[in-house]
C-alpha cells in the first residue's frame, strides 16, 4: 500500500510543477501590462494628433468680414438661363449663421466647408458636400466629413445641406427648372430652363 501512496504523492507533485510552469510570474506579468500601456499610448497619440490636425487647402471665403466676391450674375441663350453664383453669395448666410469662424471653398469636386459646422464637433472638422439635381431642385448631398485626418458618419453635417439650400434659395428666384450644376473654381454655374 505504500508505493501506492508515495506515487499518489509523486504524482501530484508533477501535476503541480507542470502548472506551476503554465502560470505567469509577477515579472511576466508586469512586463506584458507595460507592453500594453506602451501601446496604448502610442495608439492614443496617434489619434490625437490624427483629430488636431486642420486641412491643407486654403479657403476663399473665410469669416463674415471676407465676403468681397458675392456675384450673382444671369446669362440668357438659347432657351437657357446660366446663373453664376460666387462662393461668397453662396457661403455667406452660412457665414453668417455660425458663431465661430467657419471657411467655404467650391472647386470641381464641390464645396468645402470648415470650422465648427456643427455643435457635436470640434472647430477643426470639414465636410465635403456636392450638388446635385433632383426633380428640377438642387440638393446638397454631404460626401464626406472628416475631423482632422478621420472621416466621421456624415449624419453629423446635414444641417449643412439646408443650410446651403437656404443660402442658395435667394439667390435662385424666378429661375426655372434647373437642368443642370457645373461647379468651377470658386463658382457654381445653375442652368435651367427660361420661364
Amino acid at each position: 500500500m505504500k508505493p501506492k501512496q508515495r506515487s499518489f504523492y509523486e504524482e501530484m507533485d508533477q501535476s503541480h510543477s507542470a502548472q506551476k510552469e503554465k502560470t505567469l510570474s509577477f515579472w511576466k506579468l508586469g512586463l506584458f501590462f507595460l507592453a500594453l500601456i506602451v501601446v496604448c499610448e502610442v495608439i492614443l497619440f496617434l489619434l490625437g494628433r490624427g483629430i488636431r490636425s486642420k486641412p491643407d487647402t486654403e479657403f476663399a471665403v473665410r469669416g463674415a468680414a471676407n465676403l468681397g466676391s458675392n456675384l450673382v450674375s444671369q446669362n440668357e441663350a438659347g432657351g437657357e438661363v446660366q446663373t453664376v453664383i460666387s462662393q461668397g453669395a453662396l457661403c455667406s448666410k452660412l457665414v453668417e449663421r455660425s458663431k465661430k469662424e467657419v471657411s467655404c471653398s467650391i472647386d470641381q469636386d464641390g464645396i468645402m466647408i470648415s470650422g465648427k459646422i456643427s455643435p457635436l464637433l470640434p472647430q477643426n472638422t470639414t465636410a465635403y458636400v456636392k450638388p446635385k439635381v433632383v426633380a428640377g431642385k438642387v440638393k446638397f448631398d454631404v460626401e464626406k466629413v472628416t475631423v482632422g485626418s478621420f472621416a466621421v458618419a456624415r449624419f453629423v453635417a446635414y444641417p449643412l445641406s439646408s443650410a446651403l439650400s437656404l443660402s442658395l434659395g435667394g439667390n435662385l428666384q424666378g429661375v426655372g427648372e434647373i437642368t443642370k450644376i457645373d461647379l468651377e473654381p470658386a463658382v457654381m454655374v445653375i442652368v435651367s430652363k427660361t420661364q
